[in-house]
């Protein structure tokens, strides 16, 4: 079992699905170092290990050899430290108490090793192609697509269910009581776990048309446990929204690909409330307004957003076609063809020389072809416009 998990999470890594930030990755360590014991019971070691992923589903998991995997999207509905240290210490339980162990002894393993993962990798591969354009800085919003998301999932669903991470009723609640008795002992709310828990529901509700956050969902009777694990309280830790800011945009990027704009906004609007914004969460709110109004007061607070992103970020090539945009609902055609040659004099500039990945270096080409192509074509349409 710790093989099996050693080589799923290398492959995520190896694949380029791994979520790097590392000053969220030491901060979620330092929690854990308040919860995992150094060493179990019968003598093995408590060593406990952190891969953060690029996904928008609301997963986290503690695989057999101690790895906890935590999806950004679970993390981007959390609001308080609190409620992330419940969500550890419930997956290090499962770890302590030995559950993916008994699951595993259970039942017979329905594919040879060597089979599951070859399988596995195909999956993974494709799952990497749908990723990669997400890792282009120079790439609109919009790169990482729900096919991507669907697959990670579930790819992930089925080494959880070969690793016996798919738990019962009795287990959950076991993992569930003994969160709460961490969460007293280091001095945390002894509600962090229902609150926690209760946002998790809430995010299943407004994406209940999306099968995939409803799929990836593998804990039972989430309404039981939420009533089981004491009061919920509405707080937020505004010190909590800035450390995971990072994973807040992932997450609102893949909803802005999605095409879900209304679930975007709240993600990007709570990085410029706590002053955490990047130029990426203003271009992203500006395609939002964009994309659901178009009234004179929002084309000009998309200006107003892509001045801030000009101010964060100037050499940002995800500026350009927004402000042209907004622009042209304004009806300022002059302006638009000045924003439309500076565009097209930017996209010669770029320098293809230095890029080793030969599949980046092709996304990078296509995507300065056809922007080429598109800003030609709509400077020969507005030169022709009365």
């Amino acid at each position: 079992m710790e093989d099996d998990a050693l080589e799923y999470i290398q492959k995520v890594k190896n694949y380029g699905l791994e979520f790097n930030d590392p000053y969220l990755e030491s901060y979620i360590y330092s929690l854990v170092a308040k919860i995992a014991p150094t060493q179990l019971i019968d003598g093995r070691p408590g060593s406990i290990n952190l891969l953060i992923q690029e996904n928008p589903t609301l997963n986290a998991g503690c695989y057999p050899n101690g790895t906890i995997v935590l999806n950004t999207g679970l993390l981007a509905a959390l609001h308080s430290e609190d409620e992330l240290v419940a969500i550890l210490a419930h997956e290090i339980a499962h770890y302590v108490l030995d559950h993916s162990v008994q699951n595993v002894n259970a039942m017979l393993l329905r594919q040879k090793r060597a089979e599951f993962w070859a399988a596995l990798a195909t999956g993974l591969t494709a799952a990497a192609e749908g990723y990669a354009a997400s890792q282009n800085a120079y790439y609109v919003p919009g790169a990482a697509t729900m096919s991507m998301a669907i697959l990670s999932t579930n790819i992930a669903l089925e080494v959880v269910e070969r690793l016996g991470m798919k738990y019962n009723h009795e287990q959950e609640n076991d993992a569930d009581k003994l969160a709460i008795e961490v969460l007293k002992i280091l001095g945390y709310n002894e509600n962090a776990l229902a609150t926690a828990l209760t946002r998790l529901e809430g995010e299943y509700v407004k994406e209940r048309n999306n099968a995939m956050y409803i799929n990836s969902y593998t804990h039972p009777a989430l309404i039981e446990r939420i009533n089981n694990a004491g009061k919920v309280l509405d707080y937020q830790d505004e010190k909590f929204e800035e450390i995971i800011s990072f994973a807040v945009s992932s997450v609102a990027t893949m909803k802005y690909s999605d095409r879900r704009f209304h679930q975007c906004l709240p993600y990007v609007n709570q990085n410029i409330k706590n002053g955490v914004a990047t130029a990426d969460d203003y271009i992203l709110k500006a395609n939002c307004l964009l994309s659901t109004k178009n009234v004179v007061a929002s084309n000009q607070e998309v200006l107003e957003l892509i001045s801030i992103a000009k101010q964060l970020d100037a050499d940002n090539i995800n500026i350009y076609k927004t402000e042209i945009i907004a622009t042209l609902r304004l009806n300022n055609k002059p302006k638009a063809l000045e924003l439309l040659n500076l565009y097209i004099t930017t996209l010669d500039s770029f320098n293809l020389d230095n890029i080793k990945s030969d599949n980046l270096w092709e996304k990078l080409r296509d995507f300065i072809i056809f922007e080429k192509n598109w800003a030609e074509k709509m400077i020969i349409k507005l030169s022709g416009m009365q």
